[in-house]
């Protein structure tokens, strides 16, 4: 009897716990056209999120400072920085690389 108890506390717990979670959470989609990026992605409460390629979709906290970037011509290559935005919604971010300077556009 106490174990059933339990794992209905729990359950309930649980179910009013995912929607508050899942409404601090926003996808995000990071791209550039960059021809010599090699890797992109996003640095976001001391974590950093990406992958190899031209593009990265993926989710992050709501409401906190994204820093953008890409890693240029090989693993080991430069990383560029592109700018910086508190995000409050999901977002697709372009990375704009004109010369030696980057910037960010939000859709």
């Amino acid at each position: 009897m106490r174990h059933s108890i339990k794992t209905y506390i729990l359950v309930i717990i649980t179910l009013f716990s995912i929607p508050a979670f899942a409404e601090n959470t926003i996808s995000i989609t990071v791209k550039t056209n960059e021809k010599s990026a090699f890797a992109i992605g996003y640095f976001v409460g001391g974590e950093a999120k990406g992958s190899m390629g031209k593009s990265y979709s993926g989710k992050g906290p709501k409401n906190k400072k994204y820093l953008f970037g890409y890693k240029k011509k090989f693993i080991n290559g430069n990383n560029v920085y592109c700018g910086a935005q508190i995000l409050t919604q999901n977002s697709a971010v372009t990375l704009i690389t004109e010369g030696s300077k980057c910037h960010i556009a939000i859709n």
